[in-house]
């Protein structure tokens, strides 16, 4: 590897047998030249090396040209040339040590400048020249000191929108504060979001417009101050504008068309090459499917509007107001449902409680409260062996029930365990009130 950058094989007799500066790829470095028939590629992009969709090609015509890759090398594809053609079969393009980037005949003549060099020719700069990934043919300079700035000197053109393809098929370029904007077509949208030179794809099938079930109707947009490849399959001459759009519009195999000047020509897509240049007249006329109700008529983009459109959208606010207000209805509901049924089941077990209290445990009451409910005893409805029974009323939960209570003669073991055997077996039942008399 010499201090050029060059890397060189030589053989036992220190002859060069090989050397990287004859076959450049991608770049150009001072004291190499690019020769006649030799071409160089831009990059993916500054990350990814990899071929990229632009070459530069010194002819044999002594023309320096760039070109779209996979394109033949013809006029109609260049979007930059060094306007050298018939300088002779033999030219080549050089680089010097000072920056000086010019164009050699097969005789040593310098038939172009394309800068004047006299830049910084120590060994303290670099130059190298390249096509970069957005196509343009740029001269930098490297300083090789602490800072290791890189500079452009030189470059092929201003116009970022120049090369050709730069946005994909169906996407052209719009120069936007002098930097390039790729927009999509009208009724097509990116291939690939964020990468612009992947071109752009339509939403709708072309099929449609030869099978005409209605599913679909048709729109001519315009994208006005484009211009494009020309691959035009028919003409239609003598024409205004709406009459280019009808003869698109009624032709199943135009999905495109250019209108220029009272000409117009039909087009297929996809189209490629499209950029904004607002100093020509010509208008890309695209034929866009919109998808909508079975035998709904199609209609042109400039047609009158009957304001079916705002009724349409005035129906659709509507519609969707009347399911908001339904879905709140139904979650208020819900929610006070769901509340009731807390509050029954609460009520529900409070009054099963009660209920339960009152059938299998018993209740107290004292001997006062036992005298009031019988009236003082007054109602004799029974005599047992160890007690009387007697009527009685009592309040219970509201309400008024008759109820038993015995009142035992004497306290004795024998006298408590019988009258407790008696509430276990029916005292839920019947006897839910026992007094004994403190005074028996």
């Amino acid at each position: 590897m010499l201090d050029t950058g060059n890397f060189v094989v030589f053989n036992s007799d220190e002859d060069i047998i090989w050397q990287s500066f004859q076959y450049p790829t991608t770049s150009i470095l001072q004291g190499q030249h690019l020769s006649a028939g030799m071409e160089l590629f831009s990059s993916v992009s500054e990350t990814d090396q990899s071929t990229g969709i632009f070459r530069l090609k010194m002819q044999h015509d002594g023309n320096l040209v760039q070109y779209p890759v996979d394109t033949p090398d013809t006029a109609p594809y260049s979007y930059w040339s060094s306007f050298t053609d018939g300088k002779g079969d033999n030219v080549s393009l050089n680089l010097d040590n000072d920056g000086h980037l010019y164009m050699l005949n097969s005789t040593g003549f310098n038939i172009k400048d394309l800068n004047t060099g006299g830049y910084d020719d120590t060994n303290r700069t670099i130059y190298l020249m390249k096509i970069d990934s957005d196509g343009i043919f740029r001269l930098y300079s490297y300083r090789l000191d602490r800072n290791g700035n890189r500079s452009v000197i030189w470059s092929s053109t201003s116009d970022k929108c120049a090369p050709k393809g730069l946005c994909g098929l169906n996407g052209y370029c719009v120069d936007v504060d002098r930097e390039a904007n790729c927009i999509c077509l009208p009724g097509f949208a990116p291939v690939i979001e964020g990468n612009f030179t992947a071109g752009c794809e339509r939403n709708f099938s072309s099929d449609s417009c030869k099978s005409d079930d209605g599913t679909i109707q048709y729109t001519i947009q315009a994208a006005e101050n484009t211009v494009w490849e020309d691959n035009g399959y028919s003409e239609v001459t003598s024409t205004t504008r709406e009459e280019c759009d009808t003869a698109c519009y009624e032709d199943c195999n135009c999905e495109a068309a250019m209108f220029n000047d009272g000409k117009c020509t039909k087009q297929r897509l996809p189209l490629r090459y499209g950029r904004r240049d607002l100093s020509n007249s010509n208008i890309a006329l695209i034929k866009v499917g919109i998808y909508s109700s079975i035998n709904e008529p199609r209609k042109h983009a400039d047609e009158p509007k009957d304001g079916n459109g705002k009724v349409h959208t005035d129906i659709l606010i509507i519609g969707l107001s009347l399911i908001g207000f339904a879905i709140m209805v139904l979650v208020i509901s819900g929610a006070l449902i769901l509340c009731s049924r807390v509050f029954r089941y609460k009520r529900f077990s409070t009054d099963s409680n009660i209920r339960l209290c009152e059938i299998v445990a018993p209740i107290s009451f004292s001997f006062a409260e036992i005298v009031a409910m019988t009236d003082n005893f007054q109602e004799e409805i029974g005599k047992g062996s160890f007690g009387t029974v007697f009527k009685g009323t009592v309040m219970l939960n509201g309400l008024t029930k008759v109820v038993a209570v015995k009142r035992l003669d004497n306290i004795s073991n024998q006298g408590e365990r019988e009258f407790q055997n008696e509430m276990r077996i029916i005292g839920p039942k019947f006897y839910p009130v026992q007094d004994i008399d403190p005074n028996h």
